[in-house]
């Protein structure tokens, strides 16, 4: 089942920009298994605010990717910067 997980970041006061610069850099056409895209967003009336989409093949594979990034320490800065992280996992909706 294919997901799509909405991350809402709100940074240390002031360190918005910094937070959503360091995280931007993922290119459009990622080689990241199990990850079909990924976009980084700024809130316009809340520069703290920063909101990542992902769409995923399935929670279990992000689930994986994230524990990876997390032993490697790949997260580090970005916890650095943040005061919040919220993970909320979607799927299509059906009638």
């Amino acid at each position: 089942m294919s997901v799509m997980l909405m991350v809402r970041i709100t940074s240390k006061p002031g360190k918005g920009k910094e937070l959503a610069q360091l995280i931007q850099p993922v290119p459009k056409e990622n080689e990241i298994d199990g990850c079909s895209g990924i976009d980084v967003f700024q809130s316009t009336s809340n520069q703290d605010e920063v909101v990542i989409i992902e769409y995923w093949n399935s929670i279990q594979r992000h689930q994986q990717f994230l524990s990876e990034l997390q032993a490697a320490g790949s997260l580090d800065e970005m916890l650095e910067l943040s005061d919040a992280v919220d993970r909320t996992y979607f799927s299509h909706a059906t009638q």
